[in-house]
C-alpha cells in the first residue's frame, strides 16, 4: 500500500484518514448514484414487454459434473475467504459432490443465492498522482469458486 494518495487535490498521508475516505466512498457510493437517478412514473414493467431474443437457461448440475468442475480448478494451497484450500476441497470433493450439487440446484430453482457468496475485494489502483481508480475484484470462497463453471 502506498504512503500517500490524493484525494479532492490534496494529499492524503495518514493512514487511518485514508482508511476513512476509502471507507466513506465505498459506504456512500450506492446511495449517491441513487439519488442521481430521476423520478419516472413509468412502470418497471413497461419495460419488460416484448419477447427477448438474448435468454439463456440454467440447467440443473450433477454430483458428476460437480467433480469435474473442481478437479479442472487448478491446486491452490492458499485458502480464500472461508479459510479452505481448493486442495483440500478436491481432496473430499467426492464425498460432498451429492449434498453440493443438491444445493447448487436449489439455488437455481429458487433464484436466491446466499449473500455470503457475493463478497468482494475492492482494490485501489495507485499511481504515482495518488489513487486513480478502483477495481472491484470478486474476493471468492474457494467452495463456491467453481459455481461459476457450472
Amino acid at each position: 500500500m502506498p504512503v500517500a494518495f490524493k484525494s479532492n487535490n490534496m494529499i492524503i498521508t495518514d493512514k487511518e484518514e485514508i482508511v476513512n475516505r476509502f471507507n466513506n466512498y465505498f459506504v456512500n457510493v450506492g446511495p449517491t448514484l441513487a439519488q442521481k437517478i430521476p423520478h419516472t412514473n413509468i412502470s418497471p414493467t413497461y419495460f419488460l414487454s416484448g419477447r427477448n431474443s438474448s435468454t439463456f437457461a440454467l440447467f440443473l448440475t450433477s454430483p458428476d459434473e460437480v467433480i469435474r468442475v473442481v478437479n479442472s480448478l487448478e491446486s491452490k494451497t492458499s485458502a480464500g475467504y472461508d479459510f479452505i484450500s481448493m486442495q483440500l476441497i478436491k481432496s473430499i470433493i467426492s464425498f460432498i459432490a451429492q449434498p453440493l450439487s443438491e444445493l447448487i440446484n436449489e439455488s437455481f430453482v429458487t433464484g436466491s443465492f446466499p449473500n455470503e457468496l457475493k463478497i468482494a475485494r475492492v482494490c485501489p489502483v495507485f499511481n504515482r498522482w495518488g489513487c486513480s481508480r478502483f477495481f472491484k475484484l470478486p474476493a471468492y470462497l474457494n467452495t463456491a469458486q467453481f459455481l461459476q463453471n457450472l
